[in-house]
């Protein structure tokens, strides 16, 4: 009976929300005028028009398309205006925009212009499909698959936009609505081990009385912990001696045991591969169904691992992250476990390979109930947002402890382990405004977030809660593990512009630091008044201008590998209809820049891509607060 209980706590926990939903804002109201706004939204594979598409512009007014795709906006103000078509079964699409994901742009109108060149397209979603089976050929039903899209980033290839779709009785799954691109796909394997002790002691609190799970730091480790697995569709476990090892019930069930030996199936990709290396990468185009992408699992036997925490303050959590899969996110993760009072932990199955052992915890004052924070990127620059947070919660001066160990697992059990926790750094300094403009109040300055941005991208770095700037311009942030991180402003006041990062001479914006031994602090972050901005005109026929886009970047080719998930000197912009292009707030330094077609530009962050790019680009030199001008020919990339 107690691992009855102990496995109904643990899905009760994992149901307790933690965050609370922003209210949005009402739409913007768009004033009158007398411009007017022709245009059409077509199929971008087919070229022909799309019936019954919503465009909207500028988030304010919508009208649907004709049977021919044409639509119609009439008595518009002056100024650039935002469109944007949707139908179902497609990507929304933008105006400007000649591939997925490509850049938009917005319509410019003067007082009384009327535009009738304004076209949309829609690429149709993609498809993936297959059968699942089992080592003997047989089909698993309700296995859940994920496809993740492979992209350049940052000089790297990095997985992101996850799919997920679940196998039917025939054991046949259906990855629909894919945007067009390259795709893994794969058979996510995951556990989390929790002592039943635990779980057990728990139980007894919630049966003397009301318990608040906010306030009780094993149950919300065990909510932290366990999130991943049950999301995923609840979860089975097993009793392994004094443990509970729960895995997702849209997994692979775990063959019986063989003697002493456990057996379970590990992440599997396509077609029959256990390491993200030997996947074979699925291409997927707009409407295309791929079918036949059959996934086939085979169970392999586990090994037990043990070991102590030194240094904990109370149970915490610990993860296994396979080797080589690291930019995989969760999927990566192959299984997670919490410590006991004492710091001892085990892993009660886990398939030999090689993993990195990581702890990371974060003062629980990090984020208060009820808030999150999350920096997203926008158009070459970071925007931030707090859910349920009027501002970001206060740097707490309690340590972040944290351990990176890395481990191979083989056919033998491994116990014994060591873990020393170590405490984080911590980068702090003040931030300066070199201009005339008027300098922010304290309240505004509290609102500047400094986003400590590591190099690598890693999961658990990630997720560190950004710092923030004082009402007397000092800031300091939360303790990170060793590495290299980028120091990045995010929110700057109205009027003002990040310009950089400075320790001593060296721009950290740009050039990462190195945390490993001790703090760093006398970082000085400036926000200028007079950013730099480069505009020119692309040289080409009328009637090639449509699909053309401007990339720059560094000159200096050491830059493209080491920029990490936000690069600032990166941008790309799609070239007006009258030819014109202008990027704004660039940094200044030495560029490459260049005009090609969008459709040569697929994976434009691609270092190979870059190279080429860069041997025919145009050099350009770019001061502080100046307002370079650099016309161009379109280029033709091989």
């Amino acid at each position: 009976m107690r691992f009855g209980r102990a496995l109904s706590l643990v899905a009760a926990l994992t149901a307790v929300p933690s965050v609370a939903v922003a209210q949005l804002p009402p739409p913007p109201t768009l004033a009158a005028g007398t411009g007017l706004i022709v245009g059409q939204v077509i199929d971008a594979s087919t070229g022909k028009g799309v019936n019954g598409a919503v465009v909207t512009l500028a988030g304010a007014r919508r009208v649907m398309t004709t049977a021919d795709g044409r639509f119609v906006f009439r008595d518009l103000p002056k100024g650039a205006h935002a469109v944007v078509a949707s139908k179902s079964g497609y990507l929304d699409g933008f105006f400007g925009v000649r591939r997925p994901g490509g850049t938009s742009l917005n319509v410019s109108l003067e007082e009384g212009e009327r535009r009738g060149d304004v076209v949309i397209r829609l690429w149709r979603h993609g498809a993936i499909s297959g059968v699942v089976s089992d080592e003997a050929g047989e089909p698993l039903v309700g296995i859940q698959v994920t496809a993740v899209r492979r992209q350049s980033t940052g000089g790297r290839r990095r997985y992101t936009s996850s799919v997920i779709a679940t196998t039917d009785d025939r054991g046949m799954y259906r990855l629909a609505r894919l945007t067009p691109g390259d795709y893994v796909v794969a058979i996510a394997s995951s556990q989390v081990t929790l002592p039943i002790s635990a779980v057990n002691g728990l139980q007894e609190t919630m049966l003397s009385g009301p318990t608040n799970f906010s306030q009780n730091p094993v149950a919300q480790l065990i909510i932290q912990s366990g999130a991943f697995v049950t999301s995923l569709g609840g979860a089975e476990a097993r009793e392994v001696g004094e443990f509970v090892q729960a895995m997702p019930r849209t997994a692979p069930t775990p063959p019986p045991t063989s003697g002493t030996r456990l057996f379970a199936y590990p992440t599997h990709y396509h077609p029959s591969a256990t390491s993200i290396a030997s996947a074979t990468v699925v291409t997927v185009a707009s409407a295309q169904e791929r079918s036949g992408i059959d996934l086939q699992v085979r169970p392999v036997s586990m090994s037990r691992m043990s070991g102590n925490v030194v240094g904990a303050n109370g149970p915490i959590s610990v993860r296994l992250i396979a080797s080589g899969a690291e930019e995989l996110g969760r999927l990566s993760e192959g299984a997670v476990t919490v410590t006991d009072a004492s710091g001892s932990f085990t892993f009660a199955a886990v398939p030999a390979g090689d993993y990195t052992l990581r702890i990371v915890q974060t003062p629980r004052t990090a984020t208060p109930q009820g808030q999150m924070s999350t920096i997203q990127v926008g158009s070459g620059a970071m925007t931030s947002s707090f859910m349920g947070a009027a501002e970001p919660p206060p740097v707490s001066n309690e340590p972040t402890l944290w351990a990176t160990v890395p481990v191979s697992i083989g056919a033998a059990d491994l116990n014994g382990l060591t873990v020393v926790l170590r405490q984080g750094l911590r980068i702090s300094g003040r931030v300066e405004f070199d201009g005339a403009a008027e300098r922010p109040t304290p309240d505004q300055l509290s609102r500047i977030i400094v986003a400590i941005e590591p190099l690598d991208g890693q999961l658990d770095r990630t997720t560190t809660p950004p710092g923030r700037v004082q009402a007397n311009g000092q800031f300091n942030t939360y303790g990170v593990p060793a590495g290299k991180y980028f120091v990045r402003a995010v929110g700057s006041p109205q009027g003002w512009t990040m310009k950089n990062a400075l320790l001593g001479d060296r721009d950290l914006s740009d050039s990462p630091v190195q945390l490993d031994a001790s703090d760093v602090s006398d970082v000085v972050i400036t926000f200028t008044d007079r950013p730099a901005s480069l505009s020119g005109q692309v040289q080409v026929e009328q009637s090639a201008k449509e699909g053309i886009e401007v990339i720059v970047f560094p000159a200096d080719s050491k830059a493209w590998t080491e920029t990490g998930m936000n690069p600032r000197r990166f941008r790309r912009v799609s070239v007006t209809a009258n030819g014109a292009y202008d990027i704004a707030l660039l940094p200044a330094g030495t560029y490459y820049v260049a005009a090609v077609r969008e459709s040569a530009a697929t994976d434009w962050m691609d270092p190979k891509f870059l190279e080429n790019l860069g041997a025919s680009a145009a050099h350009v030199q770019i001061d502080d607060g100046e307002k370079a001008m650099q016309n161009l020919r379109v280029q033709e990339v091989r």
